[in-house]
């Protein structure tokens, strides 16, 4: 399914960390890995060499650290606005998968809210990755724990039947092809949402039996690739809920599909997916129809 992986690199202790997810990422049919280093267009005029020639040779370091057989491994430096260049080397390179890393509770927040993670899931045209470090407190400071115990072991699907949901199905029937093991297909129904308004005159009842019926088919699409398939229909704000699902079942991934296109308005775009990356404590895989 993502057989060109795109990961941004920032030269942090987590990047080396994310970097034995390879082996997972394999798993989810990778087959070439460009790692990408942005050089800020703001620092660039004063140090452009410099920052290029220290890229390089971190590069090249995390390049060697990668020893997996069969796997095209490349490296690449830009210097402009690190989420518009992420988005234009994804574009041109053809990726089919945007691979992030977060760097815990706080710094990762004020990362995600007008930052370049959070434009790159608000602007991508293409499934988004993003991979939260979970923090615990190490001698005087704070370290990062492991992060790729089995990724696709538990995975968490949210899925809201919207027609977006619905374009971004084959991807996800995709993914399930290549690396699925055990899958809880959750819907969040919510007071206003697009389903209750089309069945107003319904009862509750029969509204919720009418959802559970479109998660069963969900289901029976992907019950023959998987160990095991379950469904859940709860009630509640969509990312307070995912996120309580996710803990309960001990999610490893989570994914949801984001609304728009990187045409549309910014405040269309994604309010759901970027809730859950911004709280989720696991991986979220943000899925984008391709374009």
């Amino acid at each position: 399914m993502f057989e060109k992986v795109l990961f941004a690199v920032d030269f942090s202790p987590y990047t080396e960390r994310l970097l034995n997810c390879v082996e997972e990422l394999i798993q989810a049919g990778m087959k070439e890995l460009t790692l990408l280093y942005v050089v800020d267009a703001r620092h660039a005029e004063m140090a452009e060499g410099m920052l290029r020639s220290y890229a390089h040779k971190e590069l090249e370091r995390l390049v060697r650290s990668i020893e997996v057989g069969g796997l095209r491994v490349s490296e690449k430096i830009e210097v402009g606005p690190p989420a518009k260049e992420i988005l234009r080397v994804a574009e041109e390179d053809g990726a089919s998968l945007i691979y992030l890393g977060g760097h815990g509770a706080g710094f990762f927040e004020r990362l995600i809210t007008g930052s370049v993670t959070s434009k790159v899931l608000k602007l991508a045209d293409r499934p988004v990755m993003v991979h939260k470090c979970r923090i615990h407190e190490k001698d005087k400071g704070f370290g990062c724990e492991a992060v790729c115990e089995l990724l696709f072991e538990k995975v968490l699907i949210a899925t809201d039947f919207s027609t977006y949901a619905e374009s971004v199905r084959p991807l996800l029937e995709e993914m399930i092809t290549t690396c699925c093991d055990d899958v809880t297909l959750l819907h969040v129904q919510q007071e206003g949402d697009e389903w209750a308004g089309a069945l107003e005159t319904m009862a509750g009842e029969e509204r919720a039996e009418r959802r559970m019926e479109k998660l069963r088919e969900l289901a029976s699409c992907l019950e023959p690739r998987c160990s095991m398939v379950e469904t859940r229909l709860e009630e509640g704000s969509p990312v307070a809920t995912i996120i309580r699902v996710a803990g309960e079942i001990g999610a490893s991934l989570i994914v949801v599909g984001a609304l728009g296109h990187r045409r549309l308005p910014e405040r269309l775009i994604g309010g759901v997916a970027e809730g859950v990356v911004s709280h989720s404590e696991v991986p979220v895989l943000v899925l984008r129809a391709r374009p």
